[in-house]
């Protein structure tokens, strides 16, 4: 599987120059988007680090003691477009709470601000990401869609990352340990 996942942002990487004028308008959009950041952006690079579980049903954490440092590395393209806002193309690859392999590939956008005029190094940003996640633990390791919230601190070419993971609890039992998830970017 996570094969499979690299080799899809292997391939998207090369056909970034995909003929977009023939889809509907929509779609046409978003093939333009992905295109110019996979063709037009920067390379970054992706460090996994730290997930923060807030257990509403079992705030001692008796029933699942989950894996807090979720190492994991990751790559993609990014682009600033005109507004100051960032397109991002990305595959992930990092150590779960149970301790399993999860990986992801998706998209981010990240509006930014810069809450002191003299200070262009510095940013904050919010936005959104939408990714395919595999996980073991979760519909027995098929591939599965999530849209994210995503907000950041920007220093140059380095951003920290955090997002908030609300896990549902489904037909499964699952549904403890909802996440705050942070990671690190470098952009070349």
């Amino acid at each position: 599987m996570k094969t499979l996942f690299f080799l899809s942002f292997l391939i998207l990487y090369q056909v970034c120059n995909a003929a977009c004028s023939d889809l509907v308008p929509w779609a046409r959009s978003i093939c333009e988007r992905f295109s110019k950041t996979l063709c037009d952006g920067h390379t970054d690079l992706y460090l996994s680090g730290y997930a923060q579980h807030v257990d509403f049903h079992d705030p001692l954490g008796e029933n699942y003691p989950e894996n807090q440092y979720a190492w994991g590395l990751g790559i993609g393209r990014g682009r600033m477009n005109d507004s100051g806002n960032e397109d991002m193309l990305l595959v992930m690859g990092i150590e779960n709470s149970h301790r399993n392999a999860q990986f992801s590939m998706g998209y981010a956008w990240q509006a930014y601000w810069q809450p002191i005029d003299k200070a262009q190094w510095f940013k904050f940003g919010l936005g959104y990401t939408v990714a395919i996640l595999q996980r073991p633990d979760i519909a027995n390791g098929i591939p599965f869609p999530v849209i994210l919230d995503l907000a950041s601190l920007k220093f140059g070419n380095f951003t920290l990352y955090g997002m908030y993971i609300p896990i549902p609890k489904i037909n499964t039992g699952m549904g403890y340990g909802n996440v705050f998830y942070f990671f690190a970017k470098y952009s070349f």
